[in-house]
């Protein structure tokens, strides 16, 4: 995968972050579990790009597909 791919898988995936980010809070009733939404989001999206990268510095993919 090109530097390139990754780094527009990167943006796309911080661009759906943000919407749903901006989604949570946009909806009133969720004002309870706001906090919890937005840390569960922002824990996925580190994690996706830290597997995303891993793939760099580790010189190739963490799931070997046969």
């Amino acid at each position: 995968m090109s530097l390139l791919a990754i780094l527009f898988q990167l943006i796309i995936g911080a661009l759906i972050i943000g919407l749903v980010l901006w989604l949570v809070q946009q909806i009133p009733g969720l004002v309870p579990f706001a906090n919890i939404i937005r840390v569960v989001a922002i824990c996925l999206f580190v994690i996706y790009a830290i597997y995303l990268l891993y793939g760099i510095l580790g010189g190739g993919p963490m799931i070997h597909l046969r």
